[in-house]
This record gives structure tokens, sequence and C-alpha cells, in this order.
């Protein structure tokens, strides 16, 4: 059941300057890897997801 004041925050990590031809990835838990991408240039990577939060009571 979804709690009525979860909050979704948007997140963005960013990569300054990726080794060109090395993958970038999240990773969620242990095994799964999120939106693998390679560099092709020196320009910033970055990567987007959204988090709930509910504030502690």
């Amino acid at each position: 059941m979804a709690r009525v004041d979860q909050t979704d925050l948007r997140m963005r990590i960013v990569i300054d300057r990726p080794v060109i031809g090395a993958m970038h990835s999240l990773q969620s838990g242990n095994e799964a890897v999120l939106d693998p991408q390679y560099s092709k240039n020196r320009r910033t990577a970055g990567f987007q997801f959204f988090r709930s939060h509910s504030p502690r009571a």
C-alpha cells in the first residue's frame, strides 16, 4: 500500500570527463545493471532516476 505522504525525488548522477569506450551504469541490488552506457567522447555522461521518500514519524 502506498503512503499518502510519500514524495518522489528526481536524482541525477553526472560523470565529468568519462573515459572513452568505458561502460558506465547504475546497479540495483547485488546483480541488476540499469541503463548501461558506453562513453563515445569526453563530454559529460549522466543518469537520471526517481526515488520515493517518506518522512519519518
